[in-house]
């Protein structure tokens, strides 16, 4: 069964938390998230919802209420499919709910993604796509009897998902998906390592296309994003209290200096680094931020 983890953030009578994968998932699912404003009376403003970039493919189930994208304008104002499957995103994201909201997704390791569904996440890269167009049929059907099942309560459908997820899993994976450790860095390492023991990518050009074909993201990429993480880190212990200062943390992970890592976080939040942190400690609509930091602290 899937347990909920402690990493929930309840503000008013909002609910966003984080659901950790059972361990026979482990080397295919990161996390899930369930996000659920059905007993809110949200302001106008609060109805929005702030995203960062990320490496990860994910998969978000709506099973009450919609959303839209705000920017991008991937969906022309259009509300996002019930089933909605995103590729890595690069750019932040900000979306609204015009009423409330019931959503359930989980973020995959892009290399069992790519296995599991056969859509290479380069192709699916800084997009939202219909998942009744193009997911495999045994998945479209494993997610229409469980998360949008009605008849099903929060815990049955996360159960019912992930027992069913491990059986499609347990046919799809190879020797070459390993378990391992829950950060980009971790991920990246593994998945560069196994690449490099591989006959398809002999030459460098053959491997960097390999690379961005299984992750959606070069080797470059996933560099910037093995920083971010750090940087997120770093900057929540710095907020439990200790004291660090921002040009050091700049050093520690791998910025040249203060005003590089400024510009690395409004690259990826859209905001200064003074800003971002006013930001998610006021404001609802950066309830992901607040949750990732649960999932960081």
């Amino acid at each position: 069964m899937a347990h909920p983890t402690q990493n929930a953030q309840i503000i008013g009578k909002t609910r966003s938390e984080l659901i950790e994968p059972v361990q026979a998932l482990s080397s295919c699912l990161l996390l899930g998230l369930i996000r659920d404003t059905r007993s809110a009376q949200l302001k106008a403003e609060d109805r929005y919802n702030h995203f960062f970039t990320s490496p990860y493919c994910g998969i978000s189930c709506f099973i009450e209420g919609e959303t839209r994208m705000v920017s991008p304008n991937w969906n022309n104002g259009e509300a996002l499919p019930r089933i909605s499957v995103q590729g890595p995103n690069t750019v932040p994201l900000l979306s609204y709910n015009p009423r409330p909201l019931y959503v359930i997704g989980f973020a995959f390791r892009n290399d069992a993604f790519f296995a599991l569904t056969g859509i290479s996440p380069e192709k699916i890269k800084d997009q939202i796509l219909d998942g009744q167009q193009i997911l495999p049929p045994k998945l479209l059907e494993l997610i229409n009897v469980s998360l949008l099942y009605k008849a099903l309560d929060e815990a049955e459908r996360l159960t019912a998902f992930q027992s069913g997820l491990e059986k499609l899993w347990a046919q799809t994976r190879t020797s070459n998906f390993g378990r391992f450790g829950d950060r980009v860095s971790d991920w990246t390492n593994y998945m560069v390592g196994q690449l490099a023991k591989s006959s398809s990518a002999k030459s460098a050009r053959q491997f960097q296309r390999t690379l961005k074909k299984i992750s959606g993201l070069s080797q470059r990429d996933l560099k910037q994003f093995t920083r971010q993480e750090k940087m997120f880190e770093r900057t929540i212990s710095m907020r439990g209290g200790e004291q660090s200062d921002l040009s050091q943390i700049a050093l520690e992970v791998g910025f040249s200096d203060q005003s590089h890592m400024g510009r690395e976080v409004r690259r990826i939040t859209g905001k200064s680094p003074l800003q971002i942190n006013r930001l998610i400690q006021t404001k609802e609509s950066y309830w992901c931020y607040r949750l990732m930091e649960s999932y960081y602290g």
